[in-house]
């Protein structure tokens, strides 16, 4: 810290001080920040100033002022130096704070390491300090080069530091960032596999503060090194309050995941209303001065999702006639006529058997896939260009028959009315779709939601799979992938998952709604373009019949992010698929008469479908190509 310039004043000139306080000011400004001011001695023989810092460190400020400054005295709560004169009268001028942020008294005693304790530049040998030399040797290896007189401690945030962050949700519990199948035991900080679990990230957290839980079994508390403290067992189905020990720094939950998208952590100690966890960034903020050498980009290896042809505007799918008699349709008339569409557009579609049931039974798959384009002197390496895929599954839930045939009919249209239909071309043309049209071959045959071994396959995936009882409508089954149906899907997903931009389950809902659109998101983004979907078929239905609601509140359907645990969707999304769980009515409610298959309800079913797949087209490029 440099000292300000010696000025030399004659007797005259420092008589006036008494009207310009700042030529006084003036040879003290350079001190900085008042703050770091811990005493100040006048010496009257010698006339000088000697400040006293909080590292113990000195500076001295030679007055020859002798005939006019008889004395003077430091106000350390005040930080500011009272100059006697000889006329009797005093003279106060305050320390100026010319650059904030620097260490006060509180921060150097706490946090600052004098170089005299320094060791190898990053470590310290006293312990009693924050920065430790145990987390200085980490700094160490980490930071290469570098040399820092004081640094401040790895774990003391401030609020400063976090000025980015606006705001964070109530929920402190960040579902993305789970330890799947796995809990903390009692007197343990180590997770231990257990299928019925889920563990959390490690939550900040501080002595003496009060938590709320909601939806979990087990609160482990740790320290600042992230070892085991204490733990609170309690009922995942009720609300639990409870304090921080002392030394709390981090705790972990371990959630129960059948109340895993219900599960709230929220400071007081009142349960708040759940909502999602998140975090809201200053979008102002950038990332600069880094200095890095350009990126060699390999023009034969960077490889991105071209789309070619319309993806704006509203498909009308063509009149489908009522099917009264639908809901006796076997899988043998499905797959029937998923094979007359196929021979007569062989070109375009194949045949394949993924896979049989426990019954011996065969889950077929079809793709619907565009021949390539010839291309001549290339080799194998670069002939492999991206292309995009969507994998489109039904009949998982038997009982859900109307989801069977709506995407039987929506890739009929593709198939058979691309020439009449510039939107219906570039799905025709640009997308290699995977098909599975009936999953679960007994629940379809008996119009049952499980499958032959009381199963619901829709609840028997991997990702926060609930073991629940066998009687539960929505009964997982014994283990995560007992079933052959949910065995052939995952491996279908894993053997795709490069190349694939989205994953849908169709089913339906039934009577009792006014809702005909329901898309369960596995992923933000889903979220977004279901409500997306649910404005634009809305807007399109009240401009095209009279008997649509014309308000702007009603809307035909809703988009959240509820795909459930142990769902197909969700699986697919842990494998970084874009997916949710898609349904529609089997009957529409807004008629004044509505009917289960009666013709608006197919027609209508088909073409919100053909429009959610032109919507997951052009934005799933999108966003697996800005992703890279």
């Amino acid at each position: 810290m440099s000292l300000p310039q010696q000025v030399n004043k004659n007797k005259n000139d420092i008589q006036t001080l008494n009207d310009d306080a700042n030529l006084v000011r003036g040879r003290v400004t350079l001190l900085e920040n008042a703050n770091m001011v811990k005493s100040v001695s006048y010496e009257t023989l010698t006339h000088k100033i000697t400040f006293t810092f909080y590292d113990n460190t000195t500076q001295l400020l030679d007055l020859p002022l002798e005939s006019t400054i008889v004395g003077a005295s430091y106000n350390n709560a005040a930080k500011d130096i009272t100059f006697t004169l000889q006329n009797g009268s005093t003279l106060i001028v305050p320390l100026d704070d010319l650059v904030s942020g620097l260490p006060s008294e509180a921060w150097v005693n706490t946090y600052f390491i004098p170089k005299t304790s320094i060791v190898d530049n990053l470590t310290t040998n006293d312990a009693t300090k924050v920065l430790s030399a145990n987390q200085g040797k980490v700094l160490k290896e980490y930071i290469n080069g570098l040399y820092f007189d004081n640094l401040p401690p790895l774990d003391i945030i401030t609020p400063e530091m976090t000025s980015f962050i606006l705001s964070t949700s109530t929920n402190k519990f960040n579902k993305s960032t789970v330890l799947s199948g796995h809990v903390i035991p009692s007197g343990s900080g180590t997770p231990t596999a257990n299928a019925a679990y889920s563990v959390s990230d490690f939550i900040g957290v501080s002595p003496s503060q009060i938590i709320t839980v909601y939806g979990a079994t087990r609160i482990t508390v740790f320290d600042i090194d992230k070892s085991y403290l204490a733990h609170f067992t309690i009922a995942a189905n009720t609300s639990n309050m409870r304090t921080m020990p002392s030394g709390a720094k981090y705790v972990r939950l371990s959630v129960d995941n059948n109340l895993f998208d219900e599960c709230q952590m929220n400071i007081g100690d009142t349960l708040l209303p759940y909502e999602p966890y998140s975090l809201t960034l200053d979008p102002s903020i950038r990332v600069t001065g880094i200095d890095e050498e350009p990126k060699e980009i390999d023009l034969w290896v960077e490889d991105r999702y071209v789309i070619e042809g319309e993806v704006r505007g509203n498909i009308t799918g063509q009149a489908i006639p009522a099917l009264p008699t639908w809901a006796s349709y076997t899988t043998s008339d499905i797959i029937s006529l998923y094979d007359n569409l196929t021979s007569a557009n062989t070109d375009y579609i194949s045949k394949s058997i993924l896979g049989t049931d426990s019954l011996g039974e065969n889950i077929y798959r079809y793709d619907f896939k565009p021949q390539p384009v010839p291309t001549e002197y290339v080799s194998d390496d670069k002939l492999k260009t991206k292309f995009p895929k969507m994998i489109l599954i039904a009949g998982i839930h038997g009982s859900e028959k109307a989801g069977v045939y709506n995407l039987f009919q929506a890739l009929k249209q593709i198939t058979e009315n691309w020439e009449e239909d510039e939107l219906l071309e570039t799905l025709r043309w640009n997308c290699h779709f995977i098909v599975v049209p009936i999953v679960s071959n007994y629940g379809y045959n008996n119009t049952q939601r499980k499958n032959e071994n009381g199963v619901d396959l829709a609840r028997n995936f991997p990702e926060r799979w609930k073991l629940t009882d066998p009687s539960d409508s929505t009964y997982g089954g014994p283990s995560p992938l007992s079933e052959n149906g949910s065995q052939l899907i995952a491996q279908l997903l894993q053997d795709n998952k490069e190349d694939t931009i989205y994953f849908t389950s169709h089913h339906n809902f039934g009577s009792g709604t006014n809702n005909f659109i329901w898309n369960a998101s596995a992923t933000k983004l889903q979220v977004h373009l279901g409500r997306q979907l649910v404005s634009k078929m809305t807007r399109k239905w009240k401009k095209q019949y009279s008997w649509m609601p014309q308000d702007e509140v009603t809307y035909v359907g809703y988009s959240d992010d509820n795909a459930p645990s142990g769902s197909e969707a969700v699986y697919a999304s842990s494998l970084g698929i874009q997916a949710s769980t898609f349904e529609v009515n089997h009957e529409m409610p807004f008629e004044s008469s509505p009917q289960m298959y009666n013709s608006m309800a197919l027609t209508l079913g088909a073409e919100t479908l053909l429009n959610w797949l032109l919507i997951n087209l052009k934005n799933n490029v999108d966003f697996y190509n800005n992703i890279k």
